[in-house]
């Protein structure tokens, strides 16, 4: 059996961790261990780690908060050697086989040594784990065009191989806080992997209580969504393209599309052929339009 390293961020987490571990742990036809680093948790939540731990059933490294992003890359680091890693929210149900199935789509692409990052739709679940609606990304484009205009896919749902991990490695020591799994997908993609979606959903994702979606709802609240995301992100893409550059400059094969985004401020030439390039689709149309308003603002 292929063996699989979970890697798990938690962070006051008491009242859903026991069911997401055991079943991290009931996953059938995989060798699976579970990591977790505990991100200075103030609940109940390391007393919960400590008895799996004494039990030999996990392997916890106890920190102090230095939020999710840079926890889930220090686990990168610190895992032990697999055929596969995977992400893991603190939160959600995984359904037995979500493992098994992440590894046999790999295996089946496994032609060439090269970066390959599975992830699927979600079974949208409550507090209480009562089914709703399975979200299956529509209209995804999967590609690094893609990717750069709006990140759509759930790190909960990552099992990648050796070849992306050890891309990865050391990314901790990156002083730049982008999402840990924004950052997988951009790298997989920057160096020239591939990214597999399973459009059947393996998990349980729980919405509950803080979480915040935009599901449903008018045209002037997405659209107001949107401008929020991409405020909050501003000059992040044209950061994040220059970090990864020089710093894996040696692993990347889109070094054509980068040096066009790393100097489209250069003039209003290489601003406009930025932001009307027609290959940076997301499938979402107003995320699309958007996103060119925020190149010609050259906030990419």
């Amino acid at each position: 059996m292929k063996k699989v390293q979970v890697i798990m961020s938690s962070y006051n987490g008491e009242k859903f961790i026991k069911k997401q571990i055991d079943s991290i742990l009931n996953q059938q036809n995989v060798e699976v261990s579970l990591l977790i680093r505990d991100d200075g948790s103030k609940d109940g939540t390391i007393e919960i780690l400590r008895d799996y731990e004494n039990r030999g059933l996990i392997k916890v490294i106890y920190g102090k908060n230095i939020g999710p992003t840079a926890s889930f890359l220090k686990l990168i680091d610190e895992c032990d050697n697999a055929d596969y890693y995977s992400f893991s929210d603190q939160d959600d149900v995984w359904l037995e086989d979500k493992l098994s199935t992440a590894v046999k789509i790999l295996e089946e692409n496994s032609v060439n040594k090269r970066p390959l990052l599975y992830c699927s739709a979600l079974q949208r679940v409550d507090a209480d784990l009562t089914y709703e609606k399975i979200q299956k990304f529509k209209r995804l484009r999967l590609n690094i065009y893609s990717m750069l205009v709006r990140e759509r896919l759930a790190g909960c749902t990552f099992v990648f191989n050796n070849c992306l991990k050890n891309i990865l490695n050391e990314s901790s020591k990156i002083n730049y806080n982008y999402p840990h799994d924004s950052w997988t997908v951009l790298v997989c993609y920057a160096c020239g992997g591939e990214i597999l979606f399973d459009s059947h959903p393996h998990i349980l994702f729980r919405r509950y209580g803080t979480n915040v979606s935009v599901d449903g709802g008018n045209i002037v609240k997405r659209i107001k969504h949107e401008f929020r995301y991409f405020r909050k992100y501003k000059n992040q893409r044209y950061q994040t393209v220059n970090i990864l550059m020089k710093y894996r400059e040696n692993y990347i094969v889109e070094k054509e599309l980068f040096y066009k985004i790393i100097h489209y401020k250069d003039n209003w030439k290489n601003t406009i052929n930025l932001a009307f390039d027609k290959r940076f689709d997301c499938g979402i149309l107003i995320c699309n339009i958007i996103n060119r308003v925020v190149i010609l603002a050259r906030c990419f």
